[in-house]
This record gives structure tokens, sequence and C-alpha cells, in this order.
């Protein structure tokens, strides 16, 4: 009820919707709830032109967060297909555009990790870690990145 009173009429966030992917809006119950084993609502799936699933967000989002999670959700479908290129710019984009957001340090991760493929620089792992480390100390991505910090 909230995402279709709150966040799905917000311009920024349907316009995003309505540009980057195909919606699709099932009822939390029936054969396609499960299907995907949806179990609560709202859930999001983002699944690409095979039907395989790359990203699932259950739960309200108030749409400053839900913007930045919609961006995420498409990079990483690109990431999974080895688009790095595609990913990385995605990745950048959340971290100029929404810096504060939930999906800002899974962000840095895999923007990482994409530069990474591009470029195989090392450094560049080494330096997110310390970027994650610095600006979400507190993120379970933060955790992810520590190995990095030895090279």
């Amino acid at each position: 009820m909230q995402m279709g009173a709150v966040t799905y009429p917000d311009h920024e966030v349907s316009e995003y919707i309505i540009n980057e992917f195909i919606p699709l809006r099932q009822p939390p119950d029936g054969k396609t709830a499960d299907d995907f084993h949806l179990r609560w609502t709202p859930t999001l799936l983002v699944l690409d032109d095979q039907g395989s699933e790359h990203h699932r967000l259950v739960g309200f989002l108030r749409p400053e967060q839900f913007l930045p999670a919609l961006m995420l959700m498409k990079a990483k479908t690109r990431f999974a297909h080895a688009r790095f290129q595609e990913a990385a710019i995605l990745f950048d984009q959340i971290l100029k555009e929404h810096s504060g957001s939930f999906s800002a340090p899974e962000a840095v991760y895999l923007g990482a990790v994409s530069h990474y493929r591009l470029e195989k620089d090392a450094g560049i792992l080494k330096a997110a870690q310390q970027e994650i480390t610095k600006r979400y100390p507190d993120s379970e991505w933060s955790m992810r990145m520590w190995p990095y910090s030895l090279l």
C-alpha cells in the first residue's frame, strides 16, 4: 500500500521504472507468487530476459532510497552478465548522486570489482577498501572488502 501511495507515484521513481525496466505487477498470492517464493509485500524482483533473478528487494522504501536501489538492481544485472563497463558506470552514478543511500556501500564494492575486471589493477580494490572504510565503516560491505586492505 505505502509503495503505491508514496514511492511509485514519485516522478523520478516512476520515470526510472518506465525507462529502465519492464514492470509487471503480480498479486501476492497464486502461482506466480509460489513460483518466485514471494512471502511478503512489497517484494520487487529484477529478472533478466532469461528469467534469472538478479536482485530481490523486500519491504517499503521511500523514494530517496528506492531510486538508488533501482539503479543498483540494474547495475547488478549488467554485472552478472559480465557487462562490466555498463555496470561500473551505473555503480559510479549511484555514488555520485546517492552517496548517502543504503545502496551506496554495495555500489562501492561492486563498482570496484567492475573496474578491476576491466583494468586488472589490484590498486583499485585497495583504494575502494579504504574509501568504504572511511565513508561506510559500519556497513557489511566494509567487512567484505577488508581482505583488500592486505594488498
